[in-house]
């Protein structure tokens, strides 16, 4: 979760900094990453093998 959330940070600082369309596909990456974390956490529980 925290390069997740140190990349989104990335990205708000390069696009405050004027490079706008590198700091768009950075937030991407992150956003993107974020969706697969989250997806990842509600779908675990139903593919844990029981013990």
């Amino acid at each position: 979760m925290r390069p997740i959330l140190f990349l989104l940070c990335v990205a708000f600082l390069l696009a405050a900094g004027g490079f706008v369309s590198i700091g768009m596909a950075v937030g991407f990456v992150a956003f993107f990453g974020l969706g697969a974390f989250i997806t990842w956490l509600v779908l675990n529980p139903f593919f844990k093998r029981p013990q």
